[in-house]
């Protein structure tokens, strides 16, 4: 009687242990698992703006020799060279602008992303669980 229920009652305490230890295994994991992805996701936008960067100034580079080459070649007049240097110039600054506002708008995002993260993984286990 009194012996079997005791030993019962041991038995379900160590059950239940077990599966609070084990539920608490699973949400570090899982924590762990969300943080690794939002990393990558971040990884992986820096390495797609530097991707974009670095063609985007290949070509521009690249376009730039070409018409200097083209202009030496055809022989241009000195006014024409200076009209293109001037143009030059108009979109170095447009481009430095456009990447300022684009830094920008990368660190609000990766702070906003940090924010969603952090806040997911201070939200209750019921909310992030499904049952």
């Amino acid at each position: 009687g009194r012996l079997e229920l005791d030993a019962q009652l041991e038995r379900e305490r160590g059950v239940l242990a077990r599966l609070a230890a084990e539920n608490l295994l699973f949400v570090k994991r899982l924590q762990q698992s969300e943080s690794a992805r939002a990393e990558a996701e971040r990884e992986r936008a820096e390495l797609q703006t530097r991707w974009r960067e670095q063609t985007e100034e290949w070509f521009r580079r690249a376009t730039d020799e070409l018409q200097s080459q083209l202009l030496v070649d055809w022989g241009t007049s000195g006014a024409v060279a200076a009209e293109l240097q001037q143009a030059r110039e108009e979109a170095a600054a447009a481009a430095s602008e456009h990447a300022r506002e684009a830094a920008g708008a990368a660190e609000r995002e990766a702070a906003a992303a940090w924010t969603g993260c952090a806040a997911r993984s201070t939200a209750p286990l019921s909310s992030r669980i499904d049952p």
